[in-house]
Order: structure tokens, then sequence, then C-alpha cells
């Protein structure tokens, strides 16, 4: 599993939100695109299953602190939707495969990639902590996992190899404080983001066909990953 974890210093994160809708795919204040593009194309096109959704919730009387789960109906779309979305954007936008089909429609091809998804966790919750020293003050975490399979073409003997398995993990939450911790909406766009950059880099490493092109260079954006909307609103 490749994972990692991220503090954020207590922003007022939820006051993002009065204009744009609550939506992970729609809402650049909530998730960023990662701007990643491959140093070569591969020469293959890839076809994304639909996204599985296999998400677990934790065990919540395991752990020193009491923990409650937000619920998922302030969003605008259902998660797995939205996460789907943004992964077969993300693809087509890297330029990682030459084109790219989707379980939305059609059927793959032997000789396309085949990628599938699998949504393990994505979740928010308000943790209370009871450690010495931190009793009563309150922190919002955000958790997401996502696993992603890469088939390779239809070879000699019939099948299709395995070009990658492999499990993102990100881990979000907010510095401890009194009081009532903001909902944390946008924590679960950071686990999103940073998965997202990782998988994308791993997906391109793990592909053993011939690499064919060199991608498009893009015009200077920037350090790769930063986002596009004005940081002071994201660090409010």
């Amino acid at each position: 599993m490749l994972g990692a974890t991220v503090t954020l210093q207590g922003c007022l994160l939820d006051s993002l939100f009065d204009g744009p809708e609550i939506d992970l795919a729609r809402n650049p204040y909530i998730y960023q695109r990662s701007e990643y593009e491959a140093p070569r194309r591969t020469n293959a096109p890839v076809y994304v299953t639909r996204l599985k959704d296999r998400r677990e919730l934790p065990d919540l009387d395991k752990g020193p602190n009491y923990r409650q789960i937000f619920s998922d109906e302030i969003w605008a779309r259902s998660i797995p939707v939205m996460v789907e979305e943004i992964l077969i954007e993300e693809i087509d936008h890297s330029k990682i495969y030459n084109g790219i089909s989707s379980g939305n429609g059609g059927t793959p091809k032997s000789t396309d990639i085949i990628l599938e998804p699998t949504l393990l966790y994505m979740y928010r919750m308000r943790e209370v902590m009871t450690e010495a020293g931190m009793t009563g003050r309150r922190r919002t975490v955000a958790v997401s996992s996502l696993q992603i399979r890469i088939r390779g073409p239809v070879d000699v003997s019939g099948g299709r190899p395995t070009l990658m398995d492999e499990v993102f993990y990100q881990h979000v939450a907010t510095q401890p404080r009194l009081g009532r911790p903001e909902e944390g909406i946008a924590l679960t766009g950071r686990t999103l983001e940073q998965i997202m950059k990782r998988a994308l880099a791993k997906i391109y490493e793990s592909n053993s066909v011939v690499r064919s092109e060199p991608a498009a260079v893009p015009a200077s954006t920037g350090k790769t990953g930063e986002p596009n909307a004005d940081p002071a609103k994201r660090n409010k």
C-alpha cells in the first residue's frame, strides 16, 4: 500500500463553499486536478472499467479517541460517481495512453490496456482527543484509499498480463483544537489529490509496452500539482 499522512493547520476550509456546489469533481476549491503529464505516451489505448465501490468504515470502538463519522449526504452526487469522473479526466489529461474509453460506453478491445479502479475508503470523521494534554480537543480527519489494477493487451496465450496492482492511501487531518471542528469537506479533496499524483506516476511507470511518442508539452502553469485556484482562498 502506498500511503501518506498530512496535517492541515486548522484552516477554515468550509468557508470556501458559499458559491460552487459541493462536488468533488466540479468544485475547484474541493479538488484540484494534478496537472500530471506523462513524459511519453504509451502506444496502446486504455479502457477504464466502471469504478467498484467497496468502501468500508473504520471500527469506531478501536483507538483511544471518540470518533464520529460524517454523513455523505452533504455531497451533490454520490462519491463513487464523482471519483470515477475525476479518475477518467486525470488519465485523459495525463496523456499516458494513446486514447481512452470507459465502461460508460463500449467494450474493451484486445489491443486495449484495461484499468480497473476500486474505491476502498472515503470518509470524514470528527475525533475527540482523550490523550493526556489533549483531552477535549477536536479535529477533523479524512481518509481515502483507491486500488488500481492494470492488465495489458491480450497476449499470444489469450490472456492479459497484470501490469500493476496497487493500493493508494491518504490520511489528512486538521490540528486538534478546542471547540467544534469544521466539517472538513475540502479534506476529502486533499486526500484524493495526493492519491492521484502518486497513482498517475505509478501508472506511467507500470506500462511494459513500448512508449511511442513524446506527450505534448503544455504551456507553463507553474509547478506540477500546484492548485490553479487562488491559494489564499484555500488556506483561509
